[in-house]
């Protein structure tokens, strides 16, 4: 038996997280511990919680009988929950542009938002990428941040923080992600995507 499940925020009773798992009790302790997570939004939105002498609260929304069909309602409530405005963690099947952490000002979310639709874009263009292809993207993308934002001195290290443990993520597990592995004769060669 599989359940599908949800994170709750106990502090507005907002809903943070969608998975699956065939084991609730040991799923929520991983989650609690930060251990077999590669998912630093989520992580931090955890620990933010503790720090404040709280956790999240599970709850099981969907009972199933094989993993197939908790992977496609999964996806479901992911699409449901975004298509509602709400601002999930789930590192995967979640644009990073619509996920709800970093939560900031104005004035950062759009600069975030900014950079967000950039790299997926540059993502994008890129398709079908290899684990060395994505890592020269990102030191290819970051390099010139500073430069071409210098207004935003104070934000382009949080981004460049957030989008590193992202990235580290995938290149750890490039199975879950989908990535290539490097192959021989594999230049990382970059499609370059013009930005505004």
């Amino acid at each position: 038996m599989y359940f599908v499940y949800v994170l709750v925020d106990p502090r507005t009773d907002g809903i943070r997280y969608v998975g699956i798992t065939n084991e609730p009790k040991s799923r929520f302790t991983q989650h609690l511990s930060g251990t077999s997570q590669y998912n630093g939004y989520k992580i931090e939105w955890i620990q933010e919680l503790k720090e404040q002498g709280l956790r999240p609260e599970m709850r099981i929304i969907e009972t199933v009988d094989s993993k197939e069909e908790a992977k496609e309602l999964e996806r479901y409530w992911i699409e449901y929950y975004l298509n509602q405005d709400i601002q999930l963690t789930n590192a995967e099947h979640v644009p990073t542009i619509r996920r709800g952490i970093p939560q900031s000002s104005g004035r950062e979310h759009e600069f975030f938002n900014r950079l967000n639709g950039e790299w997926e874009d540059l993502i994008e263009a890129n398709r079908p990428l290899t684990t060395r292809l994505l890592s020269k993207l990102f030191d290819y993308y970051i390099s010139d941040l500073d430069i071409r934002f210098p207004g935003k001195g104070d934000l382009v290290p949080l981004w460049i923080e957030k989008k590193q443990k992202e990235v580290q993520a995938m290149l750890f597990d490039p199975d879950k992600y989908g990535l290539l592995p490097t192959y021989p004769g594999d230049t990382g060669a970059i499609i370059f995507v013009e930005t505004d």
